[in-house]
């Protein structure tokens, strides 16, 4: 009986690892599917931007909140085919192509050079989406508060993780540099869940939008 029940104990622990190794395994494929996409994406944006006669439409459509329906509906102008990596099944989800759009933009514009700081930068969230929308709230206004103090928090570092490449060693680097900041820029009491991606496209948006009201303004 002991040893039937030795023999039943490992035979439990083993199925226990063989099912905590298949788990691992489907998380790793669903992480590397979802890397994937950000990065076609991502190419697809920077593919789109290329293109003068689609500037307007851009433009429309960054004046949609995030996570609002209306990104998927999506005009017939920024729908491109050419611009697909060849093999590559590209899904569009309106929220991921927005922070994409961001990133690229960020990169097209402002990559070469660092900006100074923004202490005394004040942006208007409720002139960033078209007034149909009503003004931002909730969630997406609270992140773009954080992304904002951590940004003012590090301009040099905060403009060196937007740049980097995604999953990189330099971009590991960059968030250990502004992980202070992350921390200070929660409000007391307040919890913030966030992967680096997203953290990554809220904080291209808010540099972008900084800088260019900036230029507007004649600082350089």
């Amino acid at each position: 009986m002991t040893k039937f029940l030795t023999s039943f104990a490992s035979l439990l622990i083993m199925s226990f690892i063989l099912s905590f190794a298949s788990v691992s395994a489907l998380q790793d494929d669903k992480r590397a599917s979802m890397l994937r996409s950000e990065k076609a994406m991502y190419d697809y944006a920077q593919c789109l931007l290329t293109s003068k006669r689609r500037e307007k439409a851009i433009n429309e459509f960054l004046l949609i909140p995030d996570g609002h329906a209306d990104q998927s509906n999506l005009d017939e102008k920024l729908i491109v085919p050419d611009c697909a990596n060849p093999g590559e099944k590209l899904v569009f989800k309106g929220n991921l192509f927005r922070r994409s759009l961001y990133v690229a933009l960020y990169n097209k514009h402002y990559r070469k050079s660092a900006p100074n700081a923004f202490q005394n930068s004040v942006l208007d969230y409720n002139q960033e989406v078209s007034p149909k929308y009503g003004q931002i709230k909730g969630d997406q206004l609270a992140l773009r508060i954080f992304s904002d103090c951590t940004i003012k928090s590090n301009v040099a570092a905060a403009h060196d993780f937007v740049i980097a490449d995604p999953q990189s060693s330099e971009e590991t680097g960059y968030i250990n540099i502004i992980s202070a900041a992350l921390n200070d820029c929660i409000p007391e009491g307040g919890q913030l869940s966030i992967s680096r991606s997203n953290l990554k496209s809220a904080m291209a948006e808010a540099l972008y939008k900084m800088r260019t009201q900036s230029n507007k303004a004649g600082v350089s």
